[in-house]
């Protein structure tokens, strides 16, 4: 036990007189102890207590040295060998999986595995110059391969010897861990498939423009014009059915009864040598811009009034102006915002114009209408407006009676119906299965089992981990 405080002591670099083995009630026996040989100085004197102190610690320093750089060398070289049997199984796994990639062996269904022996595979897994044995395993797990290795005969590299015990199953997949088995578990449900009826028709620019991800469909901006649906099911797919629906609008003139041509061409005012205004003739020009300017005032002359703003939009934190601040009473666009800071009067006008004659008879002109009649038999050309638009319908009022005069335009309207399953609940409750039970209970292989649209499958998984 006294030799073990010596070590301690020397490790600690302080030696102390009990640790001599002195008895601590003996004056100390060295004659050179406390006293002073005549005419020598202290510090010459040869004092063998400390010589011998200086080798015991000399001799403990020199054997911690040698037991750290034994721990080095022990850690240098198992982590030598744990590079180069990683370097291994890294290998292994991307051979054997572009092996069976290029073989079409990986199983195509979520929770399946294969098992390929190393000695299938052309390219050999060495140990230095000797040749490896063991297995992989492939197990598709969502839409990844994980594969399971198990080397054999591959010297210190074989994986019984390097991961001795498998965890318990858990949820959670670690990726980096080196050593990984998955273990499927199963539940069903049954399935009960069906459709909605149709909706109605619906027009395209009630149409979201872009597909939905995930039915890949262009559905309705407005969702809740589809059909309804219970929370226990499960939407297949969106049935789609397009239609044209038209709607025509018709341009009409005014005729007149007699072909007269003492007529002017429209004006506000009598032209020089028309003095007589048909009032029947009267047309209304289109409405100016808004001008801050008041325009001049005439009877024929309609003037508006409105407030005016400037419009802007912010781009890094600085005021963008529409058409240089122009003031205008409405938006000229979504992205432009009111300055309520900063208004004046606006102004706008049409003028009302009408044919002038110089005779005494007129020609009688009748309402707008788009074909002649036997009385009003001539067409003014600059006399001319348009029907409204009719309502949509799914048949076309446009044909070669009426193709002079009528214009058409096409809708698309779009109709759904949701193709849907109503689902059970899960047949093994809260506590799904093995793949061995699965089959027992349904009597079906897997492969039938994922092709019955009667059968919903459902996968979840468990993990070990080899220590």
């Amino acid at each position: 036990m006294d030799y073990i405080k010596d070590f301690i002591n020397a490790m600690l670099g302080s030696f102390k007189k009990d640790n001599l083995r002195q008895d601590k009630t003996t004056e100390p026996s060295n004659p050179f102890q406390k006293k002073q040989l005549l005419g020598v100085p202290e510090s010459s004197i040869i004092n063998p207590i400390k010589i011998q102190q200086q080798k015991k610690k000399f001799f403990y320093l020199t054997i911690i040295v040698i037991v750290i750089a034994l721990i080095i060398g022990l850690i240098a070289f198992f982590g030598v060998r744990g590079n180069y049997c990683t370097n291994i199984e890294k290998i292994t796994k991307e051979i054997v999986l572009n092996y069976a990639e290029k073989e079409a062996l990986l199983p195509m269904i979520e929770g399946e595995h294969i098992i390929i022996d190393l000695s299938q595979i052309d390219d050999p897994i060495m140990f230095n110059d000797k040749e490896c044995g063991g297995t992989v395993k492939i197990t598709k797990y969502q839409d990844k391969y994980i594969p399971t290795i198990d080397l054999t005969d591959c010297n210190y590299c074989t994986t019984s010897k390097r991961y001795p015990k498998w965890s318990n199953e858990t949820d959670k997949y670690n990726d980096k861990e080196v050593i990984v088995d998955v273990i499927p578990y199963y539940n069903y449900y049954t399935v009960e498939n069906s459709n909605t009826a149709w909706t109605g028709w619906t027009p395209e620019e009630e149409i979201n423009p872009k597909e939905d991800e995930k039915y890949k469909v262009k559905l309705p901006k407005n969702l809740n014009i589809l059909p309804k649906l219970n929370d226990n099911v499960e939407i297949v797919k969106y049935d789609v059915e397009t239609k044209n629906y038209y709607s025509y609008r018709d341009k009409m003139w005014k005729f007149y009864r007699y072909n007269i041509n003492t007529y002017s061409d429209f004006s506000s005012t009598a032209p020089t040598g028309y003095p007589k205004k048909d009032t029947s003739t009267l047309i209304i020009t289109e409405q100016t811009e808004w001008s801050p300017n008041y325009p001049d005032t005439y009877e024929y002359r309609n003037i508006y009034t409105k407030t005016g703003y400037r419009w802007y939009y912010e781009e890094n934190n600085e005021k963008k102006y529409w058409n240089n601040g122009e003031y205008t009473p409405d938006s000229p666009g979504e992205k432009y915002r009111k300055d309520l800071s900063d208004s004046i009067n606006v102004y706008s006008y049409v003028d009302s114009k009408w044919r002038w004659s110089y005779g005494e008879q007129l020609r009688g002109y009748g309402s707008y209408r788009s074909t002649p009649d036997n009385y009003y038999k001539y067409k003014d050309e600059g006399l001319t407006i348009y029907s409204n638009w009719s309502n949509f319908s799914d048949r076309s009022y446009r044909n070669t009676s009426n193709a002079s005069y009528r214009e058409e335009k096409t809708n698309i309207h779009y109709r759904y119906r949701i193709n849907y399953n109503i689902i059970s609940k899960a047949i093994f409750g809260n506590t799904p299965v093995t793949k061995e039970d699965l089959l027992k209970k349904l009597n079906l292989s897997i492969e039938e089992i994922i092709k019955d649209p009667t059968i919903k499958l459902e996968v979840t998984y468990k993990f070990k981990y080899k220590k």
